[in-house]
């Protein structure tokens, strides 16, 4: 019987801690070593490819007051898009993705035209640009889908070598 306040409880007896699953140390085999290596491999060449574009070119002050920028890489090709100080938008558009280049040119200036398959506005719009340089984006693009489309591995060559067979490449391309 118990006594005004005195509370007893079941006992039950105490629980043994779950013991820890012995860890049994893998050692990576060589296959995965040299897979690992290689994807580090990749990716900082890549990287590199990225840090170092093959052409760039903007749009002209005053005819634009917030110039707009294309950096061309082996990779992609950025579009730097301006609204005001401080604000902007970046579109990227994989060499894969990108249908057609053209150029429009007047008296002083030229547009630049990048068709994008998987855009829905399906075209991007770069007016007010040197000819000279609009002409060798263009070219450059070119060149860089042709050698995607024939599976060239473009890692190997020094970027100024690169960027003149590009605008051979190009060139050849729309003489056809």
């Amino acid at each position: 019987m118990l006594a005004h306040g005195e509370i007893h409880f079941n006992h039950f007896p105490k629980r043994r801690p779950p013991q820890k699953a012995q860890k049994v140390e893998e050692k990576p085999t060589e296959e995965a070593q040299n897979s690992k290596a290689q994807a580090e491999a990749k990716m900082e060449e890549l990287i590199e490819e990225a840090e170092n574009p093959l052409f760039k070119l903007s749009t002209i002050f005053p005819f634009d007051f917030f110039p707009d920028q294309i950096i061309i890489d082996t990779n992609k090709v950025n579009i730097i898009s301006k609204e005001f100080f401080s604000s902007g938008r970046v579109h990227s558009i994989m060499i894969k993705d990108i249908g057609d280049v053209f150029i429009e040119t007047d008296p002083f200036f030229a547009k630049l035209t990048i068709i994008d398959k998987g855009f829905t506005e399906n075209s991007i719009n770069l007016k007010y640009l040197k000819k000279e340089d609009a002409a060798k984006a263009r070219k450059i693009i070119q060149g860089l889908v042709v050698a995607h489309e024939q599976s060239i591995d473009l890692a190997h060559f020094p970027p100024e070598e690169l960027t003149l067979k590009l605008e051979k490449l190009g060139k050849i391309k729309t003489e056809r």
